[in-house]
């Protein structure tokens, strides 16, 4: 931007190059169950908005528009393109006019997207981003308050992932077998220390527990019950325990007693190779990944993550609480998770699940990494290995079913699939997403068709749906690179399942 437009906080340089994007409206929308998004709170949160930051070709207008909205032009990131991508014509800095249209215009929508996320009476900030596979397109923003003291919320502000975390777990554990250090057809308790997975699968009357695979737990078939959602007969689940009683903690092996003594399996270990194999979205299997994952690696979950997954891609923004925090130090100037329009300040809970906090930027290089192969040796392929095949998950009508995963969600192996069925969408269904979201309203999709990554939160206990309500309306922000997108092509689509 030359200085005399813009004397006072002048726009750094940037170049964009066309981008991936999404057409196509949401027609109609099924979310987590029958019940959709069920609000926590009533009343609306005082909030400050702002956003940081925003890269756009232009300021004035957006200035003018929503003055509200204050950008922080010295944090823009400049799009990595190659020397001939910068020799076009028609426009400053080598941008072809059409595009640099189409990029404002989809800029200017997913602003609209995040005020709109921020307006909800239940939330009290978001943090979002979305970037095009080859880096062309870049769009980060912030809004709202990160913590109570008043403290914005940043781009850079580390938030807690909730479950998207599973798509790190799965990932270490396929690299381990890839690396012959683990058999996922191997049954659990080959793995799992004595006496702590045994009587897990008792259902009328019969002990089916060393039935149960890695596989089993990776895919969500093992029919196990959930030690933090279900409920025991005549009492409350462990999550509505916490809330109503505050925080107080559990260890493992208190996790899976409650399994064992208190809770009954939903069905027995799926045949997988049937395509009517059930899939039922449950937090034990992934308890018990991670005790498999320290068992083969011989040290903390934490560590074998992050010398696995972390430390290759760089993500030096990501810590798992338990383990890299334990003073509580790092985590406390995360943004605060919200129940409601009150703090959950719950950090012995969040230890007790393996908490692990990240950012915009470390999610972003997670998706990118699995999608491209990162750390397969380079191989794009492992990750549709990992992702597939994909089952449905069936709605059940229980309480825990109100805040779990299910209809019309696919499960793979720590890999979610939203792909929104005809029915639903019969004029402009938008394209499918892959990734995970966590019960919290965080989100780290990649859309297969349109290579386009798009990561945030929420951070509201009981936003588990939003992502999947939302995600439609954040692909149609951007149709206006969609005929671009097109006519690129993007990365190879993620095989459907059954």
């Amino acid at each position: 931007m030359l200085w005399y437009l813009g004397p006072m906080n002048r726009v750094p340089a940037f170049h964009v190059t066309g981008a991936t994007a999404a057409g196509g409206a949401l027609g109609a929308a099924w979310y987590y169950s029958v019940a959709g998004f069920v609000p926590v709170g009533l009343a609306a949160l005082a909030r400050q908005h702002q956003v940081r930051p925003l890269c756009v070709p232009s300021v004035v207008r957006w200035a003018a528009r929503a003055g509200r909205l204050a950008l922080h032009p010295g944090s823009v990131q400049a799009a990595d393109v190659p020397l001939r991508s910068r020799l076009g014509t028609g426009a400053p800095g080598g941008l072809l006019m059409a595009d640099l249209a189409r990029h404002e215009r989809a800029r200017e929508g997913l602003d609209e997207c995040l005020e709109r996320l921020v307006a909800r009476p239940d939330v009290a900030h978001a943090t979002f981003a979305v970037r095009s596979g080859d880096g062309s397109f870049i769009w980060r923003g912030a809004l709202g308050e990160a913590r109570p003291d008043g403290m914005p919320m940043t781009v850079e502000t580390p938030y807690f992932v909730a479950s998207v975390d599973k798509l790190v777990t799965a990932t270490a554990l396929f690299l381990l077998a890839e690396r012959g250090s683990l058999d996922l057809g191997a049954p659990m308790l080959a793995y799992l220390p004595a006496g702590l997975g045994a009587g897990l699968h008792v259902m009328g009357g019969t002990d089916r527990t060393d039935q149960v695979t890695v596989r089993h737990l990776l895919s969500h078939t093992s029919g196990l019950a959930d030690y933090l959602e279900d409920r025991p007969k005549g009492g409350r689940s462990l999550v509505e325990e916490t809330l109503a009683q505050g925080d107080a903690g559990w260890s493992r092996e208190a996790a899976f007693a409650r399994v064992r003594e208190q809770l009954r399996p939903h069905y027995p270990p799926q045949d997988l190779s049937s395509p009517k194999a059930r899939a039922q979205y449950c937090d034990t299997n992934y308890l018990a990944l991670k005790t498999i994952l320290e068992v083969v690696e011989g040290r903390h979950v934490a560590e074998a993550y992050r010398s696995l997954v972390f430390e290759p891609l760089r993500m030096d923004a990501t810590w798992v609480a338990s383990h890299d925090d334990p003073q509580h130090v790092r985590t406390a100037a995360a943004a605060t998770l919200w129940a409601g329009t009150e703090p959950f300040d719950a950090p012995a809970t969040l230890r007790s699940t393996y908490a692990m906090y990240s950012t915009l930027e470390d999610q972003l290089s997670l998706l990118r990494g699995l999608v491209e192969g990162r750390l397969f040796d380079g191989d794009p392929g492992a990750f549709e290995r990992m992702a597939g095949p994909f089952r449905r998950f069936r709605q059940g009508f229980d309480p825990a079913a109100l805040r779990r995963p299910g209809w019309p969600i696919e499960y793979g192996h720590g890999v979610m699939r939203f792909d929104l069925p005809w029915l639903l969408a019969p004029i402009n269904r938008p394209p499918a997403v892959v990734g995970h979201t966590g019960s919290t309203g965080s989100w780290a999709f990649h859309c297969p068709v349109l290579d386009v990554d798009l990561v945030g939160t929420v951070d509201q206990v009981n936003a588990g749906p939003l992502p999947f309500r939302s995600v439609g309306r954040w692909l149609r922000a951007m149709s206006p690179l969609a005929q671009r997108a097109g006519a690129r092509g993007g990365s190879r689509p993620v095989a459907r399942g059954s």
